[in-house]
């Protein structure tokens, strides 16, 4: 038989079945009919340079070309793309509406085109009488000789089954393998062996003249081993489970050629049956695993049958199995959704979900997750099926790689059993990255200048500076508070510019949002340190001196009658000023005067000094007794001044006139 779907043999008419349906049940019509042809592999078998195969080698004549009739048979092998499409005809009886046919969507299907197999032997006479054969057969697509085959299909020669019949001498036709003839005279004998693509080769056929007849063959026996449970304790098996059978005969040295086999449902409909699988062994225990998949959560049976080559073994005991129940799984995070998806902060997440299986003693042998974009067109990381072995409830995995950030992703899940059976893919759940901006500011004082932070002083203006950065580029937001020293609070959005700051602890916080409301907030303190001035108003030496012996004649000390602030008119005042802070200017007057001065920083440092300056007028000499007031004003950079007052006494007396002097 050489009728297998999706495959045909090279030079063989082809059997092509077609429907046609139309929504709107307008007819078809069929001289507008299109058969594309694409020869897309012509290398999918053996090359051949010699007949008779070297002629079904190459591209097809038919390949690239546009036909209104299925192609009868195919004069090359390799694989095929069939493209067909027709197109309708909505008004047959009127030509008016041929314009308003249209052509279906092209349907596509693949076919392989190959050679049959070969199934060529030879037969002798064993020492005990029996017939011995030498198998020669091969698939020509996969070998170029019994024994000379690609490597995948070195085991076997490319045959996947076979069968056989002989004729006894007398006439009688049996549908095995000769190997205990019991007649003398000529057998006529015959083999014919299966391709993967399921094709039967022709029946290769020989003869052999058989002089002295053997002991009748002895039938061999079969076990099923798996699955071995009963109709109410079914053995658990996959979707494609391995039957496994023990065999056996009492005859010496058999060798068990084929075997039946048939799977059954719960009905006794047949779910897949082989015939004539190719064992050619003599070992006492087989497998084959199934090839057709079976459904989730059914029960089967199971009869298996062997041939030693002769006799076949009577069907074996009945095996149940069922297919286990597929397991279940869903995200638990992220468990968002589209609209308000989970916003992560770490572009290596880790996801989790439930899973579990209705089944008893299940193990979860595999998951895999999916990650998509919010268009669910790219796949932004799949972990393909990955192991687990578990029971637990609860799956979880830390993406291994970055994920893009700002956007929306859909995650899914899938999970798989220890028997094969897998989940349905659970609902998407959405989740976004998007790390937290980092508040970051500093300041100057008196800008502009170069540095950042420096020590700041009562008067002096603060700037605050913005340095916040989002690592994912988003644009930020800031709201800005600050407490000064008396504990006002201030709030706003706009970068603050502090001027003429109080002495004591400015509490500065920042606060910055991203596009997606992740924020950060820091707080920082200030600490404005207060300006120190302090005045002084001093006697010359030599007046200084003239005081002390004014109270030596008086009393016989120095700082009495005439303490340290009295002052005889006319006398020079020594001023002196010494500053705390950032002062870059100290001035001194008499208050109610007209007389003031500038004063010169004589020592100190940057935020320190020591100012000196004298004042003295030929009209002081004029003074009455009073009292005077001199104030000193310390300036900062910023025009922030501040005051004080140092009072001295004028006193006149003879002794002043006496010695007087400027």
């Amino acid at each position: 038989s050489y009728d297998t779907p999706g495959a045909a043999i090279v030079n063989t008419p082809i059997t092509y079945e077609t429907t046609y349906d139309d929504p709107e049940r307008d007819a078809m019509y069929a001289p507008g009919t299109q058969w594309y042809i694409d020869h897309v592999d012509p290398n999918r078998f053996l090359p051949y340079t010699w007949a008779p195969y070297d002629a079904n080698y190459g591209v097809s004549s038919m390949h690239g070309q546009t036909v209104t009739n299925p192609v009868p048979q195919f004069d090359k092998v390799g694989l095929y793309k069939l493209k067909y499409r027709v197109p309708d005809n909505p008004r047959p009886d009127n030509a008016a509406f041929d314009s308003y046919r249209k052509y279906s969507e092209d349907y596509e299907q693949y076919l392989i085109v190959h050679r049959i197999p070969e199934a060529p032997f030879t037969l002798h006479i064993e020492q005990d009488g029996t017939v011995g054969w030498t198998d020669l057969s091969f698939d020509p697509d996969r070998c170029y000789a019994h024994g000379n085959c690609q490597a995948a299909f070195a085991a076997n020669n490319g045959i996947y089954a076979k069968k056989f019949y002989y004729i006894t001498p007398s006439g009688v036709k049996k549908d095995s393998k000769l190997v205990r003839p019991l007649e003398s005279g000529e057998y006529t004998v015959a083999m014919a062996v299966r391709d993967e693509n399921k094709a039967w080769s022709d029946w290769y056929v020989q003869t052999i003249q058989i002089d002295q007849p053997v002991a009748p063959n002895h039938p061999p026996t079969v076990w099923l081993t798996f699955p071995s449970g009963s109709y109410a304790n079914p053995s658990s098996v996959s979707l494609q489970p391995t039957i496994t059978w023990n065999q056996a005969d009492i005859d010496p040295g058999t060798i068990f050629s084929t075997f039946n086999l048939c799977v059954f449902d719960i009905s006794n409909n047949p779910v897949e049956c082989v015939k004539n699988r190719a064992m050619d062994t003599s070992l006492t225990n087989w497998a084959w695993t199934m090839e057709t998949m079976l459904s989730m959560g059914q029960k089967y049976w199971v009869q298996v049958q062997v041939s030693d080559g002769e006799s076949w073994s009577d069907w074996s005991n009945i095996g149940w199995m069922n297919t286990n129940n597929p397991p279940v799984a869903y995200m638990t995070f992220p468990y968002g959704t589209q609209a308000a998806p989970n916003i992560v902060n770490t572009l290596r997440p880790e996801l989790t979900w439930y899973q579990s299986d209705p089944d008893i003693g299940y193990v979860l042998y595999w998951y895999q997750i999916q990650i998509t974009n919010e268009a669910n067109d790219v796949t932004i990381y799949d972990s393909g099926k990955t192991w687990q072995n578990t029971t637990s409830t609860t799956g979880r995995m830390t993406v291994p790689v970055d994920l893009p950030t700002g956007q929306k992703m859909r995650v899914r899940v899938k999970v798989w059993d220890q028997y094969g059976a897998e989940s349905n893919w659970s609902p998407q759940t959405w989740m976004m990255i998007n790390r937290p901006p980092k508040a970051i500011f500093t300041w100057k004082v008196n800008p502009p200048v170069a540095i950042f932070e420096g020590p700041a002083w009562e008067g002096d203006h603060i700037q605050l500076i913005d340095q916040s950065t989002d690592p994912d580029g988003d644009a930020l937001t800031a709201s800005w508070s600050v407490r000064n020293p008396s504990g006002v609070v201030t709030t706003g959005t706009v970068v603050p510019y502090i001027k003429f700051v109080a002495p004591g602890d400015y509490d500065i916080t920042l606060t910055v949002t991203d596009v997606h409301e992740a924020s950060d907030s820091l707080t920082r303190r200030i600490v404005v340190s207060p300006m120190v001035l302090l005045g002084y108003v001093n006697h010359t030496d030599d007046w200084n001196s003239n005081r002390k012996k004014y109270n030596q004649a008086k009393t016989r000390t120095d700082e009495s009658p005439r303490g340290y602030d009295v002052f005889f008119p006319g006398e020079r005042f020594m001023l002196k000023a010494d500053t705390i802070g950032n002062v870059v200017q100290t001035t001194s007057k008499i208050i109610g005067t007209t007389f003031n001065t500038n004063m010169d920083k004589s020592s100190g440092g940057a935020f320190s000094g020591v100012w000196i300056g004298e004042m003295w007028d030929d009209t002081m000499l004029k003074w009455d007794n009073q009292v005077v007031v001199f104030r000193f004003t310390a300036t900062t950079p910023t025009g922030y001044q501040k005051v004080t007052d140092v009072q001295v006494r004028i006193d006149d007396d003879d002794f002043w006139r006496q010695h007087r002097s400027r």
